[in-house]
């Protein structure tokens, strides 16, 4: 794909079902894209502010066709809660993969177990990550946690910092990456590169990142933070990998007001035990 400004990347979020409408009204707040609300249900779209509504009926794939014309990265949000949910998800990113479009699902799902019931193996076919949200091991609201997932992504693409990736970098990253899980972290003092890498892996519950032969990471820190602090985040994640010939790739924005104080996101997938 040949896009000259990472501004223009053009972003769409598909929410699928009453929490996937709902999480839309959200983050219509937060994130800079286009919105497109689907559901079998007229009363959950019509709750919805998203620009695109589409009722899941005859017309359906030719109207999701439409909407996502011109797209480069899409996001699918659902919950497992309403029966069809992912089996819409999968048509949407069957869709999406016929029209070259980098595809990420974050699904709701009390867990794993659960997801693998209601059809994650046939979604895994279409969507280029899928993202599982373990609701029942979170305290957290399934909104905020959508908005988090996506702006991990969006931010690492629009931000401009002191190591920049561009949608090119992304893309080669999280293209056929199957399973994805996401860690957050921030810390203080002293070491404190080694001890945000521990607070990123304690916080991811839903698979170890040791089988990720693919990781994406946006480092933010003050001004102090040189090369080899960097590094050393770097060499405290490379330390928890098993996987032959892992790849990091990282942006690193330099800010102000965190002096002192480094935080980190991540993206592991490409497993290699999957």
């Amino acid at each position: 794909m040949n896009i000259e400004n990472e501004k223009n990347v053009e972003i769409k979020v598909v929410g699928i079902g009453k929490t996937g409408n709902s999480a839309l009204n959200e983050i219509i707040k937060a994130v800079e894209a286009d919105f497109v609300a689907v559901s079998e249900k007229q009363e959950n779209l019509d709750l919805s502010e998203a620009g695109i509504k589409i009722l899941v009926a005859e017309d359906f794939e030719k109207k999701i066709q439409k909407a996502l014309e011109n797209t480069d990265m899409l996001f699918i949000l659902a919950e497992t809660d309403e029966v069809e949910n992912v089996k819409i998800s999968t048509a949407v990113a069957k869709i999406a993969q016929s029209l070259d479009i980098l595809t990420i699902s974050i699904i709701a799902a009390p867990s794993e177990a659960e997801f693998a019931k209601t059809g994650k193996a046939e979604l895994k076919q279409f969507a280029d990550i899928v993202i599982t949200v373990p609701t029942e091991k979170i305290s957290e609201e399934i909104n905020k946690i959508f908005i988090k997932n996506i702006k991990v992504i969006e931010d690492i693409i629009r931000e401009r910092g002191i190591v920049n990736l561009d949608f090119a970098d992304v893309n080669s990253m999280l293209k056929n990456g199957g399973t994805a899980v996401l860690g957050y972290g921030i810390a203080a003092g002293e070491n404190k590169e080694e001890v945000v890498v521990k607070q990123v892996l304690n916080e991811i519950l839903e698979k170890s990142i040791k089988n990720a032969r693919k990781i994406l990471m946006n480092i933010l820190a003050g001004p102090e933070i040189g090369l080899d602090e960097l590094s050393k985040i770097t060499r405290a994640l490379e330390k928890e990998l098993e996987a032959d010939e892992a790849s990091i790739v990282w942006a690193y924005a330099m800010k102000p007001d965190m002096e002192g104080t480094v935080s980190i996101t991540l993206i592991a997938t490409d497993f290699s035990d999957e």
